[in-house]
């Protein structure tokens, strides 16, 4: 398992773990940087792009007040439960 692959199982975990409760943008990213060795803050962001907009997992939505949250997608469920 790659080092992405090993963040996007974080972040997926973490969404599933809030039971679709959005997760605000920032508690997303320090979800993806809980394992070793710590990835940089860039590399977070690529796995979050990836998740979004090519394996389509989470969805973004900005909000006036919190800003970016994340949430995941019917398709993010079905692989996060199999996490």
């Amino acid at each position: 398992m790659t080092q992405r692959d090993q963040i996007k199982t974080s972040l997926l975990k973490a969404l599933h773990a809030a039971n679709g409760t959005p997760m605000p943008d920032a508690a997303l990213k320090g979800a993806g940087m809980v394992i070793f060795p710590v990835p940089t803050l860039a590399e977070v962001k690529v796995a979050i792009k990836e998740l979004e907009q090519t394996d389509e997992f989470i969805h973004g939505t900005d909000t006036p007040i919190i800003g970016r949250e994340w949430a995941l997608t019917s398709k993010g469920k079905l692989q996060a439960q199999q996490l």
